[in-house]
């Protein structure tokens, strides 16, 4: 994610620009062109998950913008999630429930989220358990199991466009915090906005903030329909439209040439990645017959294989583009750090949404205790 934060991470996984996701294919000359690099921040992450984790950012380089979910889809959010709100009185079916319908919106960009968990079903681990409940019941939190159960169903309900603009009513419970409160969760607050510091977990709640006023990229602070774009909250720009930057355009666009655009499917000619659909998994690469480029799928390497490459551009699940040669930009594939292991900023990156804190890679629940 370039720019402050141009993502539109659905969940705690965002962690901004800097972020291993950002920087795990740096270098690259087309690596991840298909991602969009403006200072847009709308979804509930921007990288942050508006009912619980807000993450901050990895120190360290950053490089292309594959974390940021850009260009935005109409598609319905169809997660197979099927559970009975009125009858979910746990945390474990509420937390597993939500999980999927969360990690069900991040496919929507599968770039952001192969390169952050790999699978659904990493995504759905992380956010799941523990870590949901800890979000979820954190001080300052009025959010229930049922609740819960009730905000995963109309997350799948929910158009992915407007996803981005506004939660569903079932997922704005507001916490009980006041402006100006410590927080490290969205749901502890009552305005239902915590912004972040970078590359910690601690934060302060924050009044949301109204059209034309300036906005912290870094979190969804916009009031509903509005979103963070080049710091000031504003509206998104329709089809055909005047544009400057590459995710200010509606659902289904990009902006290139100067004009909010539909995005190009798998085999169509592009001169840049950003025409390209990201909810297809593709990027502008030269035609393999010679003369001009085409939009065709990214292709991705697991821990230990060569990157950096059309063969292979990006890394899988947290891992890291390292040792790049000078020539051909290929390089190998380092796997990330697990929970609790130790760690160096801007040298080794956390398994998403982990931050490397203190020399040690923690989740927002190990660190909250000390945020609060």
């Amino acid at each position: 994610m370039a720019a402050a934060l141009s993502v539109l991470c659905l969940g705690s996984a965002c962690r901004e620009s800097g972020s291993h996701g950002s920087g795990q294919d740096g270098g690259n000359q087309d690596a991840s062109p298909s991602v969009s690099t403006n200072d847009v921040s709308t979804s509930a992450s921007d990288g942050k998950d508006d009912l619980g984790q807000n993450g901050g950012a990895d120190a360290g380089p950053s490089g292309d913008v594959s974390a940021d979910i850009g260009v935005r889809f109409d598609a319905q959010v169809d997660t197979g999630v099927s559970i009975d709100a009125s009858a979910s009185s746990s945390w474990s079916a509420a937390c597993s429930a939500y999980a999927k319908a969360l990690c069900g919106l991040m496919a929507y960009s599968p770039e952001y989220l192969k390169m952050e968990f790999g699978t659904e079903e990493n995504c759905e681990g992380r956010y799941g358990g523990a870590a949901c409940e800890s979000r979820m019941a954190s001080a300052g939190s009025n959010m229930t199991p049922i609740g819960l159960a009730a905000c995963a169903q109309a997350l799948t309900a929910q158009s992915y466009g407007d996803y981005l603009l506004r939660l569903p009513a079932e997922c704005s419970v507001p916490g009980s915090r006041a402006v100006n409160s410590p927080c490290t969760y969205y749901a502890q607050c009552q305005s239902g906005v915590c912004v972040m510091e970078p590359a910690v977990f601690c934060g302060t709640c924050k009044a949301k903030v109204p059209l034309g006023v300036s906005c912290n990229p870094n979190a969804r602070e916009c009031e509903d329909g509005l979103v963070c774009l080049n710091y000031t909250c504003t509206t998104l720009t329709a089809e055909g439209s005047a544009c400057t930057s590459l995710s200010e355009c509606e659902s289904g666009l990009a902006c290139f040439g100067g004009f909010c655009v539909r995005v190009k499917s798998q085999g169509e000619a592009c001169t840049d990645g950003i025409e390209c659909d990201p909810q297809q998994d593709l990027t502008c690469i030269p035609n393999a017959s010679g003369g001009g480029r085409s939009c065709m799928p990214i292709t991705y390497a697991s821990a230990g294989e060569s990157c950096g490459s059309w063969a292979a551009m990006e890394c899988l699940d947290s891992a890291v583009c390292v040792g790049r040669d000078a020539t051909t930009g290929i390089g190998v594939c380092s796997a990330a750090v697990a929970d609790g292991a130790p760690c160096t900023n801007g040298v080794t990156y956390c398994q998403a949404p982990s931050l490397c804190i203190n020399g040690k890679c923690q989740t927002a629940a190990d660190i909250a205790p000390s945020c609060n």
